[in-house]
């Protein structure tokens, strides 16, 4: 092994692992402001992400939700599709914790569903991903995330979908993904108010470089979804 290659093999064998830290208590609303609560235990530099599902009611930017202050877009961000009266819009925005973070209040047209999860070891400035990719589908009862190809090791691969169904419980389960280790849903939150609609959020390491494939899921009943896959590197 050449000095080059065995560098290389240390560095990523040191790399450190981004970890999962916990999920705020969960917004609903019909629409109007709300706050959303912030995880537990977060420390300067976690990662938060809100992940929020609203109403695309008539026209495809009914649903639209302003950037929260203090928090940017992810890249990919939003998924957007509106058919007939009925559609979804799936936003996920994100900031590095500060020590002084407070729950952020959202808002929007129809219904609102929101989460905040948090994550650490991810890189301390600039963007917490390595790659996004993100999907829409008009009517199913299955969820097929989109794959992402990282480019480095032990990155946390994020996994959001938003849909238009109605209802006071989750209803998306059964994540499955080989390449993903410990692969688990973080949240599911579904309302009744302003039409109905709900967020799912699940996360697994993506142990070496390469692409995740597709993680699939199932949900009860067809609906429209709107579907971020999100990978954060470790720093």
């Amino acid at each position: 092994m050449d000095m080059l290659t065995r560098m290389l093999f240390m560095a990523a064998a040191n790399r450190k692992e981004v970890t999962y830290i916990g999920t705020g208590a969960p917004a609903t609303s019909d629409g109007t402001a709300t706050s959303v609560g912030l995880p537990a235990g977060i420390q300067v530099n976690d990662i938060l992400l809100l992940s929020i599902s609203s109403s695309n009611t008539t026209v495809d930017t009914d649903g639209t939700v302003s950037t929260p202050a203090g928090w940017s877009i992810v890249a990919n961000s939003p998924q957007s599709i509106q058919a007939g009266s009925a559609g979804c819009r799936l936003s996920v925005f994100w900031r590095r914790a500060t020590g002084s973070d407070t729950a952020p209040s959202v808002s929007s047209v129809g219904h609102l569903a929101a989460s905040i999860s948090a994550f650490r070891g991810c890189p301390t400035t600039g963007n917490p991903w390595d790659t996004t990719a993100g999907d829409t589908v008009l009517s199913s009862s299955t969820v097929t995330m989109p794959s992402v190809t990282t480019t480095k090791d032990k990155c946390m691969v994020v996994l959001v979908v938003a849909n238009t169904l109605s209802g006071t419980s989750g209803i998306t389960s059964g994540y499955t993904n080989a390449n993903l280790t410990g692969l688990a849903e973080l949240a599911d939150v579904q309302t009744n108010l302003g039409g109905g609609g709900g967020v799912a959020i699940a996360a697994g390491v993506m142990l070496l470089a390469g692409a995740t494939g597709t993680t699939s899921a199932t949900v009860t009943g067809g609906n429209r979804q709107g579907r971020l896959t999100i990978s954060l590197q470790p720093g």
